[in-house]
């Protein structure tokens, strides 16, 4: 560790193919997704984001999200309205991961990348299409109310999902 920096490797306590965090760098010090620079090339030439491809992002308050069968809903939503990531706040489940969930009448799967902690409110994520997760370069779970993904292509778009209550409980 240099100057104290902190690097994680991954974004999750257990799995092999989570994408690996930002890391805490210092004032004036990029984030960093513990990649080295080849590695992050050949991300960018997945499926991702190109300027000729469309790109819906959306910001959804869902308020739910750890009973059963409540993200496929949210599942199904996105893909009736094609979008490609939401940022999802409120989600109310537990802990820090990644979780993979088929679309109801449909082949198609979505991935929620998400933070929680002990308790089933407030809480972040993401649910990114599979075009847009084979190009995942980082998640970075934060806190319980701030979370980081990275995705790769031509360009690379950092995007924040941050939940702010209006009262405190």
């Amino acid at each position: 560790m240099e100057n104290g920096s902190i690097l994680l490797d991954q974004a999750t306590a257990s799995g092999a193919t989570d994408a690996p965090v930002l890391g805490t760098m210092g004032t004036g010090v990029k984030w960093t997704t513990g990649r080295k620079g080849n590695e992050l090339r050949r991300i960018k030439g997945k499926p991702g984001i190109t300027p000729k491809r469309e790109l819906r992002i959306a910001a959804w308050n869902v308020r739910t999200g750890h009973q059963f069968g409540e993200k496929e809903i949210i599942a199904r939503e996105m893909t009736s309205c094609k979008i490609s990531i939401a940022a999802l706040s409120e989600m109310r489940m537990d802990g820090r991961g990644r979780v993979t969930i088929k679309v109801p009448d449909s082949d198609q799967t979505m991935t929620l990348y998400y933070s929680g902690g002990d308790e089933h409110h407030e809480r972040v994520g993401f649910m990114l299409s599979n075009r847009i997760v084979a190009a995942v370069a980082a998640f970075q779970p934060v806190s319980s109310r701030i979370a980081v993904i990275s995705v790769c292509g031509t360009v690379t778009v950092h995007i924040l999902c941050i939940y702010a209550p209006t009262e405190m409980r």
